[in-house]
């Protein structure tokens, strides 16, 4: 039977990024979400097509009622930690519509302003904790009786009192959070960015009396995992977990890291600094009726104390919080709103495009097609593109998801990506494979299907191929609408996220080349590279039979990920080591006899080309995947003495994506695991940086909503 959600807050900073996540982990649950009227439900229904949207406020308390009678589990985001009569509303509904037999759940958003009781109380800013931290695990009962002068104390009260075999609640209390949000409305938090804000306005960093009040922190991406894993928790819904999720011990706080606001403060002030947004960078100290004057009430947090240690949801969720720290996340803060603000390095001129090392992108709710263009190595735009009407009516339409980077000409800015997956928004009246809704993943070029080439089945060789991202002419797919033939969109099952279709891409490539080789059972096969592709190309050729897979790379970390990713065996070449001697070590540490039967080389580097010619046996197979320098050095005697068969690699070409596909659905092989960042579209040169950098292995980045 299908989960039914309702939802509150979509909207809003975290509600939005709660239902993006749980929206991708779970797309087949029946979705409801409250909106205020059709102008604030247009971008919810636009990013999640499936999601049914009632109109109405916290204040209609029937409304909320039934929606909650009818909900197997209600999160509610908005206002939710301040309105009583929602809550209120909501409790009534659910123990109306549930029974014991068949329970309802309630998630329920607070906030860790309800810590900062002492301080308010006794009007006390700037100084040190003068309380121990909380700890929702050891003394939850802490938490669950705090003094009714606490802020959204009443509203806790009206949650955990509502809480019975009936109803099984979870308070969920995050401290500061940061991040970009994922969702269709606001995707900016409050605390920090409007301290980073009255930074740039001011000249000055703020900090309240001393600077030493402390509090924690959580990016809204890992906040929204939580709620992920609580929604899976209440499906579940298991006996033996109740008094570790819900009623009295089910209070959540959500921390991943600790801070004191002056230290935030100096933070801010120095990447600001260095940035050349302001000109001073030490900070200005501050009374709270200075700080209310210039950044409104919400700036008295940053002189109160808020401490407490989230260790339920890791001990009974298994919740691993993996964002990005607020240290690293702050000079991105610094650029958003120096962006809003509309202000440059050097105090005074306009944004226009910035260095991809140091970049977020600027995209404003007016584009209809925004799409990242890249103008020269270095910086990029995010830019208005044409809407790709439907000409032919075997084309279609999807949101995109996922992108890379090239080179191009400056005077012909290009769009990016070529690595995409996306869900169908429109398709031509000839289409018959695909509906609106479907996700899919695409092969991104598509042939003339007259020339030669197409006519001999190797359409990856055609000269008027329309490839996306290849300059000057062909865009590509980091934008929110692209435009494909029908033939070359593969329908995803069900259970596979859009982030794996991604990777369905670079997963043709190692197919076509496992291919090209013809690989065999109990052959033994030599992979130089073990980036994405190279790891890829081990797995596939496992999957094909191999025998003995070796991985070849000069980076320790990736070798070891091979060795668990594709059941490959793996060899670190020393720097000073020559090819022969390379080729000699490998064939002898793994027992290869006379040689290697295949090697695919996926570097392109001129050392490993020559390394893998050597450590192939007479009459083996050479297929060159990786792309290095146009012209190297090459040991052609080498090859003629051995009689090696040696084919080049482009792209990939016809049942490539199939084959790619059922590797995947059969579970043969597995994409999950490379993916190690994923980047909103806002910040696309992020991610770019990140890969240059060689941090990770496949890092992704989200299609605008």
């Amino acid at each position: 039977m299908t989960t039914k959600i309702f939802i509150t807050g979509t909207t809003g900073y975290i509600g939005g990024d709660v239902l993006y996540a749980l929206y991708k982990a779970h797309p087949d649950f029946e979705y409801t979400a409250l909106v205020r009227n059709s102008d604030k439900g247009a971008p919810v229904a636009a990013a999640f097509a499936s999601v049914r949207l009632v109109y109405g406020t916290l204040d209609d308390s029937k409304l909320l009622e039934e929606e909650s009678s009818k909900a197997d589990i209600v999160i509610h985001t908005a206002d939710s930690s301040d309105h009583a009569g929602a809550a209120k509303a909501i409790a009534k509904g659910l123990a109306a519509g549930h029974t014991k037999e068949k329970p309802g759940f309630w998630l329920h958003l607070s906030g860790t302003g309800i810590l900062c009781w002492k301080d308010m109380e006794t009007e006390t800013y700037g100084e040190a904790p003068s309380q121990q931290p909380y700890d929702d695990l050891e003394r939850v009962s802490d938490l669950t009786s705090l003094p009714d002068s606490a802020f959204h104390r009443d509203v806790d009260k009206i949650v955990l009192e509502s809480s019975s075999d009936v109803v099984k609640t979870a308070i969920v209390c995050p401290p500061t959070i940061y991040g970009a949000g994922r969702g269709p409305g606001n995707q900016r938090s409050r605390q920090v960015y409007n301290l980073v804000k009255t930074t740039l306005e001011q000249g000055q960093a703020p900090q309240l009396g001393k600077g030493l009040t402390e509090w924690d922190n959580v990016n809204v991406h890992d906040l929204s995992d939580l709620f992920v894993l609580l929604v899976e928790a209440a499906i579940a819904n298991k006996p033996d977990m109740d008094e570790k999720l819900w009623g009295k011990e089910g209070y959540f706080l959500a921390e991943n890291g600790h801070h004191v606001w002056g230290e935030v403060s100096q933070q801010v002030g120095q990447s600001a600094f260095e940035k050349g947004y302001i000109k001073e960078k030490d900070t200005k100290a501050m009374s709270p009726e200075e700080a209310k004057d210039v950044a409104g009430f919400e700036a008295l947090s940053w002189g109160l104390n808020s401490k407490g240690f989230a260790k339920r949801a890791r001990y009974s969720l298994g919740w691993k919080p993996t964002g990005r720290s607020l240290k690293d996340e702050i000079p991105f803060i610094v650029d958003s709103e120096a962006q809003i603000l509309g202000i440059k390095k050097g105090h005074a001129e306009k944004v226009y495009i910035l260095p991809l090392k140091d970049a977020l992108l600027t995209m404003t709710s007016s584009l209809k097609n925004p799409s990242c263009f890249l103008y020269s190595p270095g910086f990029a735009k995010i830019e208005d593109a044409p809407y790709p009407a439907i000409e032919d009516q075997h084309d279609v339409h999807f949101w995109n998801h996922g992108g890379i980077i090239s080179k191009v000409d400056p005077s012909r800015p290009l769009i990016m990506g070529h690595e995409a997956s996306g869900t169908i928004h429109e398709v031509g009246t000839a289409v018959t494979s695909l509906k609106i809704g479907d996700k899919v993943a695409i092969e991104p070029g598509y042939p003339c299907r007259r020339c030669k080439s197409c006519k001999a089945g190797r359409y990856n060789l055609c000269p008027k191929m329309k490839f996306a991202a290849h300059p000057p002419h062909s865009h590509g797919a980091l934008t929110k609408y692209f435009k494909m033939p029908e033939d070359f969109c593969y329908k995803l099952p069900d259970f596979m996220g859009l982030d794996e279709g991604v990777l369905l891409e670079p997963l043709a490539v190692a197919v076509h080349s496992s291919r090209l080789a013809d690989i065999k059972f109990g052959q033994d096969v030599v992979i130089f590279g073990a980036g994405t592709v190279g790891l890829l190309c081990a797995a596939v050729a496992k999957a094909m039979g191999a025998r003995k897979v070796v991985s070849v790379d000069v980076n320790n970390s990736r070798l070891e990920f091979a060795q668990k990713f594709a059941d490959a065996v793996t060899y670190h070449p020393a720097r000073e080591d020559s090819a022969e001697a390379t080729a000699s070590n490998i064939i002898k540490l793994h027992g290869l006899d006379e040689g290697g039967d295949v090697v695919l080389e996926a570097t392109g580097v001129e050392s490993c080309i020559e390394a893998g010619i050597s450590v192939l046996k007479r009459g083996g197979t050479y297929i060159q995947v990786g792309l290095g320098k146009s012209k190297v050095e090459f040991p052609i005697v080498k090859l003629s003495e051995k009689e090696i068969n040696m084919k080049g690699c482009f792209r990939y070409n016809a049942g490539d994506y199939d084959l790619a596909l059922h590797l995947l659905e059969s579970k043969k092989v597995s994409v999950k695991e490379l993916i190690t960042g994923v980047e909103p579209f806002e910040r696309a040169t992020v991610a770019w940086e990140r890969t240059k950098r060689g941090e990770g292995i496949k890092n992704l980045i989200e299609g605008p909503l």
